[in-house]
């Protein structure tokens, strides 16, 4: 499983997302392999966009003789896994099997912020993220807003999001422009409960439930 963190473009690690990737790990039985990319705002866009097409792009030639490679990611490392998706698929290789949480399917500063009840997120902290990462971008650039990429032949998906979060308008165009390509998208809604709540797995039930459920997904397109 190839793991692309988020952190808004601007925050995150490997490291931070260890503990997660290490409950995914268990959850699929799976190698996890999680890309270090380029942050803004001392790397704006499209430095995130080329490491992580050209990592994942190296991580899938590496896997290629020990067995089924899926692709994944969080919130913003949820758009760039789907800007990786689109790279691979454009070259006929295609990933087993693709689960985001929460992804970010439009990074633009001048986007109108979506009626929601987030409860992680506050509303000036999404439009520094856009102005940090994109300042001067093309929103109808696919590597920047990847609901407007193409998946020819994309793989069964699975997308976690919380219901009346900022980025479950994202969710629903991502699964349905990647169902426009074909792929089998199964998408899941939580209720009441913090962005990416995955991040719980260990101490919350309901995060417990939705790594078991992922692994799930994972193992039976392996």
């Amino acid at each position: 499983l190839i793991w692309v963190h988020g952190g808004g473009f601007i925050l995150g690690a490997p490291e931070t997302h260890l503990a997660m990737m290490s409950h995914l790990a268990l959850a699929a039985n799976a190698l996890v392999i999680a890309p270090r990319y380029r942050l803004a705002p001392e790397h704006p866009f499209p430095a995130a966009a080329e490491d992580i097409t050209a990592l994942i792009g190296d991580a899938m030639d590496w896997q290629a003789d020990i067995g089924p490679v899926a692709l994944g990611g969080d919130s913003a490392g949820g758009a760039l896994a789907l800007v990786g998706l689109a790279a691979l698929l454009a070259e006929g290789r295609v990933p087993s099997a693709l689960v985001l949480f929460s992804p970010a399917g439009i990074v633009d500063p001048a986007r109108p912020v979506p009626d929601a009840d987030d409860l992680l997120f506050p509303e000036v902290l999404l439009h520094r993220i856009g102005a940090a990462y994109a300042p001067d971008a093309d929103p109808s650039d696919p590597r920047l807003c990847p609901v407007f990429a193409d998946y020819p032949g994309a793989p069964p998906a699975l997308i976690h999001c919380v219901d009346a979060e900022y980025l479950e308008e994202d969710t629903d165009e991502i699964a349905l422009r990647l169902s426009k390509f074909g792929s089998d998208v199964h998408v899941e809604k939580a209720r009441q409960m913090p962005h990416v709540w995955h991040f719980m797995a260990g101490s919350s039930p309901l995060a417990d439930d939705a790594i078991a459920r992922v692994g799930a997904f994972l193992r039976a397109h392996s």
